[in-house]
């Protein structure tokens, strides 16, 4: 048995007065002394002991025969020869005494012959013990080998609560325990130190709403009864401390009963002021950016509209009598216009990424690639191409992510034969979906710039666009907890790879 293992019954020895020494509750004392007379008056012994093992070695625990220390060494090798199976004898002589002393040793084992120690005493006669001796030793062994469990068990009794209450008292968490009439019987120091000195003789006892109002105490004891009633209660509650400061607590309140069938109730108090103030002030921002993009968007679309109308009236109406280059100015503003209505939605949609929790559903991977087919109109003479692949996903985003994807995979190609072919598996973790195109490439050096809002490697008036897509690609992508990279040596085509956590049909993706 390891020495770790042994200490669970006893402890650690001191060392008093050079030797090894174990310290013992009155109790273990009190039976071990009567364990030991009764030895001396049964068999007519000269001293008996109780020893116990550690370090290869016997310590006496009985204080009768604290001279037997020198003959422990030679018991313990007689008794480990035995594999601590069976009595021993040997032979000893005690100072002032003018003959040997027969000392007979009992092991005390526990199951498997695991060995705490051993019951020992001398007697003058060195005749060997009878049988009948040798059982009645061993009952008596029996017993105390239960004194050295019930040590145990109080030493493993202590050492939790000592542990518990250090845990309780170094805690920073406000704890404290309510009986059935809401008055405070434990409190921690935690919670003790939130009322000033003067008043920390009235918390233990009291309901510490003494000074309150019937209906001021109604509203402060309501999740008390909530706990006391359904087994427990949970709140997020703004308090003001006794020292008149602020202060934002989330608080659990659990039923238990004592040994009796008492009920209580624990109470926990975290403090949670900055982590639930960052999230107020969080929310407050969000419904501030909802706001302001909603009237910036209609408050810049209704002119936009206003222009393009205007500009398509002034066109209409002029007939004949508007110059071509004066036609082709108009055109020239009406699709500046257009693209910052387009601009203007995308960056509404881009502001929306991540304030909604849509369900998953089940998406052919396939399927959906045929219905962008139709969306970005690809030419006939265009070669794409779509592996198969089941997922559950939230639909709108994994629809906006692959249709920005695509449709950059055609319009961006210079082939005479633009080809695009989408690869996809699933891992243990993600639905991993590659986009191949067969066009320009990105060079290295522009791979971290298209994900950034309003870059795009080519002029607006070539390739239309809002430069927004790849960023909410990403952004949809790193909200849901993905990732997407982009390989390509910026000659021979582009990979995008987009890995999506694989996800439940039933599950409900968290903000």
């Amino acid at each position: 048995m390891p020495k770790a293992e042994r200490e669970q019954y006893l402890g650690k020895p001191d060392i008093i007065d050079g030797l090894p020494s174990f310290t013992l509750s009155s109790h273990l004392e009190e039976n071990l002394s009567d364990l030991c007379s009764l030895v001396l008056e049964v068999f007519g012994a000269q001293r008996c002991d109780i020893a116990a093992i550690y370090e290869q070695n016997f310590i006496g625990l009985h204080s009768a025969a604290k001279d037997c220390q020198a003959a422990y060494s030679n018991i313990f090798s007689a008794l480990e020869a035995t594999k601590f199976k069976d009595f021993v004898y040997i032979t000893h002589r005690f100072k002032h005494q003018s003959a040997d002393s027969l000392m007979v040793a009992v092991p005390i084992n526990l199951a498997h012959n695991v060995c705490l120690g051993c019951l020992v005493f001398a007697k003058q006669n060195l005749e060997p013990l009878t049988n009948k001796e040798k059982r009645i030793l061993k009952m008596m062994t029996r017993d105390t080998l239960n004194f050295f469990i019930q040590a145990k068990e109080t030493f493993a009794a202590e050492k939790f609560s000592e542990l518990q209450s250090l845990v309780l008292e170094t805690n920073q968490d406000w704890i404290f325990v309510k009986d059935r009439d809401f008055k405070i019987v434990y409190a921690n120091e935690a919670f003790l130190n939130v009322y000033p000195e003067d008043m920390r003789d009235r918390v233990i006892g009291y309901t510490t709403i003494e000074e309150y109002n019937e209906e001021e105490a109604a509203v402060f004891l309501r999740d008390d009864k909530i706990a006391f009633a359904e087994g427990s209660s949970n709140n997020i509650e703004d308090i003001h401390l006794p020292d008149g400061s602020h202060t934002i607590v989330a608080t659990t309140k659990t039923r238990f009963e004592d040994k009796l069938g008492t009920p209580y109730i624990l109470c926990v108090c975290r403090d949670i002021t900055e982590k639930e103030t960052l999230i107020r002030d969080l929310k407050k921002a969000n419904q501030e950016l909802d706001d302001f993009t909603s009237i910036a968007s209609h408050d810049l679309k209704a002119p936009l509209n206003a222009i393009r109308r205007l500009l398509t009236w002034i066109e209409d109406e002029s007939g004949d009598s508007l110059s071509e280059n004066a036609r082709e100015n108009i055109r020239f503003v009406v699709s500046r216009t257009e693209r910052m209505h387009t601009l203007l939605n995308d960056l509404l949609r881009f502001a929306k990424i991540g304030r909604e929790t849509p369900n998953n559903v089940q998406l052919s991977l396939k399927s959906a690639v045929d219905e962008m087919r139709l969306l970005i109109d690809v030419p006939e003479h265009c070669v794409f191409t779509s592996e198969e692949l089941l997922m559950y996903v939230p639909l709108v985003p994994m629809h906006t992510v692959l249709l920005n994807l695509i449709s950059n995979a055609f319009k961006h190609n210079d082939k005479s034969t633009p080809k695009v072919n989408i690869e996809a598996f699933v891992s243990k973790h993600y639905y991993v979906i590659k986009i191949i195109d067969n066009g320009p490439g990105i060079a290295p050096r522009y791979q971290e710039k298209v994900f950034k809002l309003f870059q795009t490697l080519r002029p607006r008036d070539e390739v239309e666009g809002s430069g927004m897509g790849l960023s909410v690609v990403k952004k949809y992508v790193d909200y849901y907890g993905g990732r997407v990279t982009l390989e390509s040596d910026g000659q021979h085509g582009t990979t995008f790879t987009v890995y999506w956590p694989v996800g439940k049909l039933t599950e409900r993706i968290q903000g």
